[in-house]
């Protein structure tokens, strides 16, 4: 919830009141069967009102968590109504109620709970899934209430348990259905992930082996050459020795293992990055200023930023851009990198400004290319599970990327 439980409860009031209301208006002064389906419509509305208000998310699922919670209380009501009006005493009948909600909210808390908040994280599909609800409520009130009557007609009551039935299942294997999938996308990004990580660990493997291999040489020449040095110097010969030094000098420089930032993983991915751009005959400016450490997240994030330095790559020689500026700083708890390049043929191009039929064309082009760099597997398996900022900018012709994460 985004507010105080105080709030809450006399919020709950309110619209337990306004409902209650409502609910009073037509049983005692408009009872028709049209004027009961304007005040299902009306507490549908006012308890969509109240899911909205109280959640911290402005989004689907509140919504629907209010919808559901209409249905599920009808079987509750139906019987509760049905027991009254044989035995015409209220107390059993609230009881039945409140006995057979119960259970309901048992059975949904014991089976349904766990898969059920798994989901909220996920907004794909909630928007459509919300017709769901209401469809159910109204197929159940014009078989059991209006316009014919389960009282009168006894004989409807099958269909009425059937609906319930199918409602139940429905509402429960759905949502497990829905949660075990994502539970597999889930898996199957970790799996690409590990393969990353394995290539990783198999390149940087390589490369300890050849550097290991190196400096084996090296030890093994140094007793000869510094002997060799040491009767060059008895000898007097200088020129000689200067040769010599100048060879261990450049052999020792090419074992240095190039470092771009103190983040081993990201200086990893960042120096393979820098080779694939020389190939690519691309430029590549660092301004770099990573933690030594990032925690769990650090080498999903590493894959990320290297699937979308690789992508961004591919775009930009298809306009011809030889020169890129990556940027990678944290600032107050976020992890921020920036992709910069210029396209001098369109210096004029910026967003938010109107300008050439042709340049607004290209500027929606531009954008939807980079939102594909955004939108691959990898990407989306980050954001899903990390709180990740994007956007893209388009500034006196100078195209900018940008990929935020938080990290504390």
């Amino acid at each position: 919830m985004k507010i105080s439980r105080v709030k809450f409860i006399l919020l709950f009031i309110f619209t337990f009141a306004l409902s209650s209301l409502v609910d009073f208006s037509v049983i005692f002064y408009f009872n028709s069967g049209t004027n009961y389906i304007i005040a299902t419509i009306l507490n549908f509305a006012i308890s969509l009102c109240f899911g909205i208000m109280v959640s911290e998310k402005k989004s689907w699922p509140p919504v629907f968590t209010g919808l559901c919670a209409s249905d599920f209380i009808l079987p509750g009501n139906i019987i509760c109504y049905f027991v009254f009006k044989r035995t015409g005493d209220i107390f059993s009948s609230v009881i039945v109620q409140v006995f057979i909600q119960t259970v309901f909210l048992a059975f949904l808390i014991r089976f349904v709970s766990k898969y059920y908040k798994e989901n909220e994280e996920d907004m794909a599909g909630w928007g459509s899934i919300c017709l769901i609800p209401p469809l159910f409520y109204f197929s159940i009130t014009f078989f059991s209430v209006w316009p014919m009557n389960i009282i009168d007609h006894p004989e409807a009551l099958p269909g009425v348990v059937c609906i319930f039935i199918l409602m139940a299942v429905t509402f429960t294997c759905g949502v497990i259905f829905y949660t075990r999938k994502g539970i597999k996308q889930k898996n199957d990004m970790n799996l690409v992930f590990l393969a990353e990580y394995s290539d990783r660990l198999r390149s940087e493997s390589a490369k300890v082996n050849e550097m290991s291999s190196k400096i084996e040489e090296m030890n093994n020449a140094t007793l000869t050459i510094t002997s060799e040095i040491l009767d060059l110097l008895e000898q007097k010969k200088y020129d000689d020795i200067k040769t010599i030094i100048t060879a261990i000098t450049t052999d020792s420089r090419i074992l240095a293992k190039e470092r771009l930032c103190s983040n081993n993983s990201m200086n990893s991915i960042l120096v393979e990055a820098e080779e694939y751009a020389k190939r690519a005959g691309i430029g590549i400016d660092f301004n770099l200023n990573v933690p030594e450490r990032l925690g769990t997240m650090e080498f999903d994030y590493a894959v990320v930023v290297e699937r979308m330095l690789n992508y961004a790559m591919k775009y930009f020689r298809t306009l011809f851009i030889r020169k890129f500026t990556v940027s990678m700083y944290s600032s107050g708890g976020w992890l921020n990198a920036e992709m910069r390049a210029r396209i001098r043929e369109y210096d004029d191009i910026s967003d938010g400004e109107q300008g050439t039929p042709e340049n607004e064309m290209l500027k929606k082009k531009m954008h939807a290319d980079i939102k594909n760099i955004f939108d691959v597997p990898e990407v989306n398996a980050f954001v899903k599970k990390y709180e990740v900022q994007r956007s893209i900018q388009i500034k006196m012709g100078v195209l900018g990327l940008e990929f935020n994460v938080r990290i504390n």
